[in-house]
């Protein structure tokens, strides 16, 4: 067993279309976008090696390879982290903001707020806080709250997204503030697409970054059967950064939201070289900001900072620890269309005591968080084969590198 485990996800990073009728791959697409992209240490840990077929991939002492798949079949942040946390993807509504608008105004109306046809057919509540669909999504996946927080506190934004989250059963419902901009601002990004979307182009906005605030009110799935609430439950101490921090609903554990990389690298390092909990997850967010914008070079970018930490996270893993780096899905800034891509994420296990095993292509994303849990006293998920034993295993036939297999 490992006495820490360390799990970074690269939010978008994809690996390969799963549907090879699709154009898209992430990974490859950056690379050739980006073909002086520095990222040595992801390199030497086989992320390149994935390219190329099974046979192919860079498995040596220490360092396990392979590829997850993703049950759930409309690529997204919130159900991906449910996946990967061990719970199975139910089929959710896929219901339009517009086929549910009078739905929503009533039970506005009846907690209280004002709510009013905007611009687009959005919904405009109290003339300060909009409601439409999140249009970086696919349609009917998510609904956005979206205010100024020069107009309206945070608060009041999120206590009218929980209001549109208790009557609607789509995927997530995101509440989101921002300071840097004013609600005319907002009204002004209002638009109607073919595919019947309505709502606030957030991602032609400079909303992100300093100021930004969100919270993820996702439909709910059985907690006590993920990854996080099992270990925490068992007696052990779990530390959420990032993204991750308000997709996975776990109270009890230190939750620490950030959008910023640097920031979040940062505090990774802390937990691995200061820190005392046996179970770190951080989700660095901007490589998917930059497939919404269809910018592989900010995507490069994104990599290459956080490649320039792991060289020092590898070398602080201690004997008994292991570095798990994967992705939730992908998103294509080249031949995506500024939306999740369905692709295959990345499998990297890494640690002094890993045995070099060749992964192969995993059926679901949920299989990590079966492993992680199987770690912590053989704990279980709602879904989900571990991959522990491979990890583990000193037979001399799990020690196969992926070139020598057939």
């Amino acid at each position: 067993m490992f006495k820490r485990v360390f799990l970074l996800i690269l939010d978008g990073l994809g690996a390969g279309a799963m549907d090879e009728r699709m154009p898209f791959h992430t990974l490859a697409h950056v690379l050739e976008a980006v073909p002086d992209i520095s990222i040595p240490n992801l390199r030497a840990l086989g992320l390149v090696s994935l390219l190329a077929e099974e046979v192919s991939w860079a498995v040596r002492p220490n360092l396990a390879l392979g590829k997850c798949a993703l049950k759930h079949e409309i690529p997204d942040s919130y159900i991906g982290h449910q996946e990967m946390m061990g719970s199975d993807p139910r089929r959710l509504s896929m219901e339009l903001f517009s086929q549910q608008r009078e739905k929503l105004i009533t039970c506005l109306l009846e907690a209280g707020y004002r709510a009013v046809e905007g611009p687009a057919s959005i919904l405009l509540v109290d003339d300060s806080v909009t409601v439409g669909d999140n249009m970086e999504a696919p349609p009917g996946m998510i609904i956005n709250v979206f205010g100024s927080t020069r107009e309206a506190p945070y608060e009041k934004i999120l206590e009218i997204a929980r209001v549109v989250r208790a009557d609607c059963s789509n995927s997530r419902v995101n509440a989101m503030g921002s300071g840097k901009v004013q609600l005319k601002d907002i009204l002004e990004r209002a638009l109607v697409r073919e595919n019947g979307q309505v709502g606030i182009d957030a991602a032609s906005m400079d909303v992100f970054g300093e100021g930004y605030q969100v919270t993820y009110l996702g439909y709910g799935f059985p907690l006590a059967e993920q990854a996080p609430w099992a270990i925490s439950q068992a007696g052990h101490q779990v530390v959420l950064i990032g993204k991750i921090a308000h997709l996975i609903d776990c109270p009890g554990v230190t939750s620490e939201m950030s959008i910023d990389t640097e920031v979040i690298m940062e505090r990774f390092i802390d937990e691995l070289e200061y820190g005392t909990a046996e179970f770190v997850a951080a989700t660095v967010q901007e490589t998917d900001l930059s497939g919404h914008e269809k910018n592989p070079v900010r995507f490069a970018d994104t990599l290459t900072l956080v490649d320039s930490y792991l060289a020092r996270i590898c070398e602080g893993l201690g004997e008994e620890d292991v570095l798990i780096i994967t992705a939730d899905h992908g998103n294509d800034p080249v031949a995506g269309i500024g939306l999740h891509t369905r692709e295959y994420t990345p499998l990297i296990v890494y640690g002094p005591s890993v045995n070099g095993v060749c992964l192969g292509v995993r059926d679901t994303l949920a299989d990590i968080g079966a492993t992680i849990a199987d770690n912590f006293g053989h704990l279980s998920t709602e879904i989900g084969q571990s991959f522990l034993g491979d990890l583990l295993s000193t037979d001399t036939r799990h020690q196969e590198s992926c070139n020598r297999r057939t």
